[in-house]
């Protein structure tokens, strides 16, 4: 199941260019799959465990793994030459393809990149959002693993303020009903002043 991918403009002056770079530099660390005519590149990661521990990465590792690999890649070689690399016109011979040699922000200037991102995983995604709906407290610890750290400490923030307005709002319900009961509104209510 691919983990990435990027959605290439196909059809500008050095498309294939920009599209060779991108296998070029991805080509050891990950499986490479074109799709949609050719204009989208899907991306498998092939390191399935990080060096430091034999566990298989998580959604979010991977996708994090993927983005600091793109984040690496460099506009060198034929792509450099074309669009004006070293000694390309400029002042002192160089251009703004040396000062910023990054193949992603390269292709983003260029207008070669219509949008990239990481990809998720129906059947893991599924089972989370069951797993999330049918329980009282949220599963941090997978939404870590498959979102990040920021989203997971989203919901056990929003868990923990739900948790904290109940008894509040219980007792809003119950003055509320006693305000029905008793016939007191708003308008004559002695206690206004009080809250």
């Amino acid at each position: 199941m691919p983990d990435y991918y990027l959605h290439l403009r196909r059809h500008r002056r050095g498309s294939h260019l920009v599209l060779d770079a991108w296998r070029r530099q991805l080509r050891d660390r990950f499986e490479l799959e074109e799709a949609g005519g050719g204009g989208i590149l899907l991306l498998t990661l092939l390191d399935e465990a990080d060096e430091s521990s034999t566990a298989p990465l998580t959604g979010h590792e991977r996708a994090a793994a993927c983005a600091r690999a793109l984040a690496q890649c460099r506009a060198d070689g034929p792509l450099a030459d074309a669009f004006g690399g070293s000694g390309g016109s400029g002042s002192g011979g160089t251009s703004w393809l040396d000062a910023d040699p990054s193949l992603m922000r390269f292709c983003k200037r260029k207008g070669f990149l219509r949008s990239h991102g990481p990809l998720h995983r129906p059947s893991e995604a599924r089972s989370l959002w069951r797993r999330l709906l049918m329980s009282a407290r949220p599963p941090v610890e997978e939404l870590r693993a498959y979102f990040g750290e920021p989203v997971a400490l989203y919901f056990e923030w929003m868990h923990c303020y739900s948790c904290w307005l109940g008894p509040p709002a219980v007792f809003g319900l119950l003055l509320w009903l006693a305000s029905l009961r008793s016939g007191v509104s708003v308008d004559n209510n002695p206690y206004l002043s009080l809250y």
